[in-house]
């Protein structure tokens, strides 16, 4: 069960609901999908958003039921709830890296393959979990010019920091929406961005392996972009 934010963070719910396995995330910002078919998915949220339950169900591309849940004399909407059977969940997908085993990069999307400079770069990053862990790692991304120099850079943890990876189970897809701002004085050219993953307490980066191999630096590359004049 994924709970909206803004109910999953009250403390009356959280009273009554504790132990309850009860996640959540920002939806802003990201996606979780789990792919484990031994269970179904509930996606819940304050019956007055009703945009967010049809998005879910868009972008899963999958049989969902959404319906309302009501209050004892059936008179007062409460929840809105977009259920997907367990047989309906995705399978896992493949993965272009993988880091020390725990985490798999599945793909990237630009939202857009040219940007101006001054302007911020969007993309997605897709992760799989590949097994649980009680760590909680940073996502970094660092765009690099020709030169492979660093010229922005971002780092933060899972959808902005609501879905850490300390609360993925084994399965789950994770779409992270992410950006980070491009210099005014960036030179128009190809650049290319780099991503990863490190321990917050020591800064060491988790190791990085591809199906080639060992990837330099403990860094993939996941994107090429243009930059244009502002």
């Amino acid at each position: 069960v994924f709970l909206a934010p803004l109910w999953a963070n009250d403390n009356t719910v959280k009273f009554f609901t504790r132990g309850s396995g009860i996640q959540t995330f920002d939806l802003g910002q990201g996606l979780v999908v789990p792919t484990d078919r031994s269970h179904d998915v509930h996606y819940v949220f304050p019956a007055s958003d009703d945009q967010d339950a049809p998005a879910i169900g868009r972008e899963l591309n999958v049989p969902v039921d959404i319906s309302t849940v009501r209050d004892d004399t059936g008179r007062f909407a409460l929840l809105t709830r977009l259920d997907v059977r367990a047989v309906d969940l995705p399978a896992p997908p493949a993965t272009v890296a993988t880091f020390e085993g725990k985490v798999g990069l599945a793909s990237s999307v630009l939202d857009a393959a040219t940007v101006s400079a001054g302007h911020p770069v969007t993309f997605q990053l897709v992760w799989l979990s590949l097994e649980s862990t009680p760590e909680d790692f940073t996502v970094f991304v660092h765009l690099r010019n020709a030169a492979n120099q660093t010229i922005a850079q971002a780092d933060g943890q899972p959808i902005a920091g609501s879905f850490p990876t300390s609360e993925w189970q084994r399965g789950d897809i994770i779409f992270d929406r992410r950006s980070l701002d491009l210099p005014a004085n960036a030179a128009p050219g190809q650049y290319h961005l780099v991503a990863g993953l490190y321990r917050r307490e020591t800064l060491k980066r988790l190791e990085a392996q591809t199906p080639t191999g060992r990837a330099d630096s403990d860094e993939v590359k996941v994107a090429e972009i243009s930059v244009s004049a502002p």
